[in-house]
């Protein structure tokens, strides 16, 4: 006999007790079951309080509650985080090479791999790795700040990032733009968090340079005309900017001088001695290097590096004439 059983037993034995006629009563019982979810954890327990009721005669009668509760298996929240990058080249002053302005487009899908539902779910420790720079990536700079996330659901966070000149060179030197994020939420008073491995985009190289010449007159003793007279010195300004993504190595100039070609190594067949040469802009990496044995050659010119190649020029009666 359950204890239940005996409860109500107790009971009706006392109402037969009270009837003077001592005849058997009638039970007439109504059993209420209510399932309780015990808090703190919502799922360690499921109990059922039990009470019985009823009459003998004109005498109600009450069994004492009776309780018993279920062991539930602990719930097991889970989240993955899969994290993607894109990188769209087209929206720099150059749309067919990456430069600044270009943009990344960070996504981050997180689902629930868990039992139970998961709750304010949200982006977090993302960021950006170009070289040493890190761009940190705030949830609240996602298109939606955070999710709920039932059974077996999932939600895609997006949010981008415009490149940098500096992000593009350093890109371009390591190992592209590398993304890491992860995601957390609650399930009850359970803190859920998962972290997906990193995930990175290449930056393609692109090599460009671009030259610009200036020249600087200065006028011999005697000469008093306007422009160039036999014996003045022209001074002959070569401008090289590196203007592409990555580094460019053996810089170097080559001039058609009045029908002669000579080169910023020297020509010596004409008498022309190496050109000096000069740093006009540090390049933001600082990959700008140069040796004093490559005369009139520049080394290693870093991207958005600038150096001048410099020839001064005694105009011959010759060259005067030949005009």
């Amino acid at each position: 006999m359950s204890c239940e059983t005996r409860q109500a037993d107790r009971h009706l034995t006392r109402a037969q007790a009270g009837n003077p006629s001592g005849s058997r009563a009638r039970l007439v019982a109504a059993v209420a079951l209510a399932p309780i979810l015990l808090a703190q954890p919502a799922w360690a327990e499921f109990a059922n309080l039990a009470t019985a009721t009823a009459r003998s005669g004109e005498t109600a009668v009450e069994a004492q509650a009776a309780v018993q509760t279920v062991q539930l298996a602990p719930a097991q929240p889970g989240l993955s985080v899969s994290p993607s990058l894109d990188l769209d080249i087209g929206r720099g002053a150059d749309t067919e090479n990456a430069d600044e302005g270009d943009v990344v487009t960070v996504t981050v899908t997180v689902a629930n791999t868990g039992d139970v539902a998961t709750g304010g779910v949200v982006v977090d420790n993302a960021r950006l790795r170009i070289g040493y720079l890190v761009v940190e990536l705030p949830a609240a700079g996602f298109d939606q700040s955070s999710a709920e996330l039932g059974l077996d659901a999932s939600a895609t966070f997006v949010t981008t990032h415009t490149l940098t000149t500096e992000q593009v060179y350093r890109a371009v030197a390591g190992d592209g733009i590398v993304l890491e994020a992860g995601a957390s939420g609650t399930a009850g008073a359970i803190v859920v968090s998962a972290t997906a491995d990193p995930v990175s985009v290449a930056v393609p190289a692109h090599a460009q340079m671009a030259i610009v010449t200036t020249s600087d007159l200065s006028k011999a003793e005697g000469n008093t005309r306007d422009g160039a007279e036999a014996g003045d010195q022209i001074t002959f300004t070569y401008l090289v900017e590196n203007t592409g993504n990555t580094a460019i190595e053996d810089v170097a100039v080559t001039v058609d001088l009045a029908g002669k070609t000579v080169t910023s190594a020297g020509t010596p067949d004409l008498g022309v001695e190496p050109f000096t040469v000069e740093v006009k802009t540090e390049d933001p990496l600082a990959l700008n290097a140069d040796t004093e044995e490559s005369a009139g050659v520049y080394d290693v010119l870093g991207p958005g590096g600038a150096v001048t190649f410099i020839h001064v020029h005694t105009l011959t009666q010759a060259e005067y004439e030949a005009q």
